[in-house]
């Protein structure tokens, strides 16, 4: 016989929860769903667990809390908070004794009949559930003492007007307290509608000093429009030693833009010791998926750990699915985002922008403090659509802040179109970046731009209106994986800035004492790659590759030969580019070498700001001759191998002046691979 809840509370949810009643509904106006998502019917009038008279002992003190051991004392205590939202008197007798005050479960307490668990979706089970501190905030402090809450039923459609005066959703509404030691089993959370928090054990964890810790959730939590979480939606307090299992999922197509994590949605605390096994989802193109938080706006991360396997969204990452901070000033404004000490093991795809074992896309948008991710390692299967990387897919950085990446290590294959082991895609307006002490040693496979530590580096440093400087650094850093790509290196795939003469002396870029250990293969004729740099395309600026070595065979596959008549020569004239040190020293992409200047002028140029020093090259290099494709009736060959023992090929133009100091090299007879400039140097 099912029981509806008593006359206050019914009124209480009707009137202020403003929960439909007809199951978690799509908002409208949406898209049709894919066909694997659940068909939510209407599911009619929901009953409610009455609550008890009171509880079954105590008096809510530290000593002598308040002891809960049935559903319907659990219910009472929610009935608490709703008559306290409704009276806003805190002198209410009703309410007074239990607010503030110490609870504790002295037995696993069972909502619902779990049997049939499965099919929750379709067919609702006996009882709904109401948010303890669903409009006023849960204030005291729950200890599950070890036990276990089990058969959570929650299937919501939140209106505007409801999330004026509440939106949060899980076992608890709001947290302004503690929550401890709970197991929380074979849940079903499902809200939709306007945006909301949900998680397991807490919808929003808000304040500073609210804490949930060690506890656990299983079971399907869902949303379509939502920060998202395994245990919290939000949190700005501090959420440790949690650990959720089961599934996680945002289920539409369209839009989303909110967080969604195996731990937490949302983040601008701290969460520690945490761990997510189950799997996070995201139907949509949209918002950021992380194995514990997507997003981390602001506190730290540290000694996490995700197996679970985290798919969709715009951004997505094996802990975090963007780590960001935002300028703009005030008490608002994070002072820092840390990533520190965590692991991901778990599978992590998206079809969206980027993904990264760690940190989908880092983030540091004009604000002055610092980001940094620090001792983390990735041994998952990372892929996304454009942008992968073994420890952050894309990072973006504006400001007089910084971000570092420090101490992080790749152990994955990974392919895609842009891959690094440990940064795939940087995009550096002004500010501080510094990669150190990071090592990788799995396989790279890129389509585009490839390296064991940072891919793609596009330096667009100039602004008018801010005087920022730029300083980018790769420090004792490490690659033992092979790489295979059509532009990249050993430790970093490209530069590429044209920046103009009066921003230059801001821009400064230093590699140093990074080494290479493995075989380069370029899969493109019209290419570059080199053991330590694909490309020093950085005009005007300082940069500088010091004391760094690189070794391995640098190899040119699936290359044209044969012979063509003159009516077939190509559009231009091919290349094949490879440096023991950097594959060129020249700007943009490489598409052709004919009109090059070869005066020799910027070679070992005084004053140059593109050094190479104290370097060593043991790179061999292997492809086919230049005879073996050549124009039939001249005998000119249409491909060129430019090999140098440190650069393969250099331009003329202005800007791009370079010079070689104390370096070495073996595997080749030159160090500049063009014969017709001045040589870098001797070989020893």
């Amino acid at each position: 016989m099912r029981t509806t809840r008593s006359a206050v509370a019914v009124l209480l949810a009707a009137a202020l929860l403003c929960l439909s009643l007809s199951g978690c509904a799509k908002p409208e106006p949406t898209t049709a769903a894919p066909a694997d998502e659940p068909a939510f019917r209407d599911i009619g009038e929901q009953n409610f667990i009455a609550p008890a008279s009171g509880f079954s002992g105590g008096s809510g003190t530290e000593d002598d809390p308040y002891r809960i051991g049935s559903a319907a004392e659990l219910a009472l205590l929610g009935e608490v908070y709703e008559i306290y939202a409704e009276t806003l008197d805190a002198g209410d007798e009703r309410v007074a004794p239990y607010l503030r005050a110490h609870y504790v479960l002295t037995a696993d307490i069972t909502l619902n009949d779990r049997a049939d668990g499965a099919d929750w979706s379709q067919t609702p089970p006996e009882y709904a559930w109401t948010p303890i501190g669903f409009r006023r905030a849960f204030d005291g402090v729950f200890d599950g003492a070890g036990h276990a809450v089990r058969g959570l039923y929650i299937n919501a459609d939140v209106t505007e007007k409801s999330a004026s005066s509440g939106n949060c959703f899980g076992l608890f509404g709001e947290n302004g307290g503690t929550i401890r030691n709970l197991r929380l089993e074979d849940c079903f959370l499902c809200v939709g509608g306007y945006a909301a928090y949900v998680g397991g054990i807490a919808g929003s964890n808000p304040l500073e000093g609210t804490s949930i810790e060690d506890c656990s959730v299983s079971g399907q939590i869902s949303c379509y429009q939502a920060d998202c979480g395994g245990v919290v939606g939000l949190n700005r307090g501090r959420v440790a030693g949690c650990s959720f299992s089961g599934a996680a999922a945002v289920l539409q197509e369209d839009a989303f833009s909110d967080g969604l994590g195996g731990i937490a949605g949302y983040n601008v605390g701290t969460i520690e010791g945490c761990t997510n096994a189950g799997s996070v989802a995201c139907g949509a193109s949209d918002g950021s998926v992380g194995g514990i938080a997507g997003i981390h706006s602001g506190g730290e991360i540290s000694a996490c750990r995700n197996m679970g396997s985290i798919a969709g969204g715009l951004n997505a990452g094996g802990i975090v699915g963007s780590c960001g901070l935002v300028g703009g000033g005030g008490e608002l404004e994070a002072q820092r985002a840390d990533v520190t000490d965590c692991e991901n093991s778990g599978s992590v795809a998206t079809e969206g922008s980027c993904a990264g074992g760690i940190a989908g896309a880092v983030d540091l948008d004009y604000s002055d403090y610092p980001i940094s991710l620090s001792g983390c390692t990735n041994s998952g299967q990372i892929q996304a659509k454009e942008k992968t990387g073994g420890i952050a897919g894309l990072l973006t950085l504006r400001g007089e802040g910084s971000v570092s990446i420090r101490g992080c290590v790749n152990r994955a294959e990974l392919s895609g179109v842009t891959v690094g082991g440990i940064l795939a895609s940087a995009s550096e307006l002004f500010g501080t970046l510094t990669v150190s002490d990071c090592e990788n040693s799995g396989a790279i496979t890129a389509e585009l731009y490839g390296a064991g530590i940072a891919a793609e580096n596009n330096l667009m440093t100039w602004d008018e209106e801010r005087a920022y400087p730029l300083n980018v650094t790769i420090l004792n850093c490490n690659n033992s994986g092979k790489v295979t790509t059509a532009r990249g290196g050993g430790i970093a795939g490209a530069f590429v800035s044209s920046i103009p003469d009066e921003f230059g002396g801001r821009v400064t870029v230093l590699l140093e004492n990074d080494t290479q250990r493995a075989d380069i293969d370029c899969t493109s004729d019209n290419a570059f790659v080199g053991g330590i740099l694909g490309n020093a395309g950085l005009a005007n600026g300082h940069f500088m590759v010091e004391d760094c070595a690189a070794s391995g065979t640098i190899s040119f596959t699936d290359m044209q030969t044969g012979t063509a008549s003159a009516d077939e020569r190509p559009p231009m004239e091919l290349s094949r580019i490879a440096g023991g040190i950097a594959g060129m020293v020249k700007g943009g992409m490489h598409l052709s070498t004919e009109n090059d200047g070869v005066s020799g002028v910027n070679v070992n140029a005084d004053g140059a700001k593109i050094v190479f020093s104290g370097c060593r090259s043991d790179v061999t290099f292997s492809a086919p001759g230049e005879e073996e494709y050549t124009y039939a009736d001249d005998g000119e060959p249409v491909v060129k191998n430019r090999f140098g023992g440190v650069i393969g090929f250099c331009t003329d133009a202005e800007g791009f002046g370079f010079k070689v100091e104390d370096c070495s090299y073996s595997g080749c007879e030159r160090g500049l691979g063009v014969a017709a400039l001045p040589d870098v140097g001797e070989s020893r």
